[in-house]
């Protein structure tokens, strides 16, 4: 026959399967928490078992405990980690790598398809006002040189276009960057005659 088990905690008789040994690295807490609580009076043995329940009715109290004593955070005052993208008024298009986006034609990914350069995005969006997503791609025809032809920028787009745009903080940045960039060197390229050595 054999050995009847108690569990230190409620006294009632232990089966093998939810037995616990109360003397274990693990459970300093638990001991502790008993202590506390007057649950437990006696020096804990190697013989001192617990029900597997009543070790997990410590946890979650004790769990419950900790979140109580933690200082409660205003998640409408504290900054958010992540960056949340920005609903934009802004045309877009390019939103598959197998229909262009300037003529609607469907076709395979190696089919006279190229990536559409940044500096070429930057060009359409100037020109027409419709931004294009990063890496689109579109019939080879329409571009040359990195740049999209006269005839495509003077033609109207048929692929797709969305009234909105949902940005990421960084996109924005990047964005204004490449305007100022390009405002930039169209300014350098004007020749100003009004301003003449007298």
């Amino acid at each position: 026959m054999s050995k009847s088990y108690a569990c230190a905690i409620c006294t009632k008789s232990v089966g093998p399967k939810e037995r616990r040994k109360l003397k274990t690295d693990g459970n300093k807490q638990l001991i502790k928490y008993l202590r506390k609580h007057m649950l437990l009076t006696d020096e804990v043995t190697e013989k001192d078992v617990v029900h597997n329940s009543c070790r997990l009715k410590y946890t979650a109290e004790s769990a419950a405990a900790r979140l109580s004593a933690s200082p409660k955070k205003n998640p409408q005052h504290e900054p958010s980690d992540k960056k949340s993208p920005f609903q934009l008024n802004i045309q877009s298009a390019g939103f598959s790598h197998t229909i262009c986006p300037i003529c609607n034609r469907k076709g395979a990914r190696s089919e006279g398809f190229v990536t559409i350069p940044g500096e070429a995005i930057m060009q359409l969006f100037i020109n027409k006002n419709i931004l294009l997503k990063k890496k689109s791609r579109c019939c080879n025809t329409h571009m040359s040189g990195g740049k999209f032809t006269p005839e495509t920028l003077s033609a109207d787009i048929q692929g797709k276009i969305r009234s909105t745009k949902y940005m990421e903080p960084e996109q924005i940045s990047s964005l204004i960057n490449s305007l100022r960039q390009s405002a930039t060197q169209r300014q350098k390229s004007c020749i100003d005659f009004d301003d003449h050595p007298q």
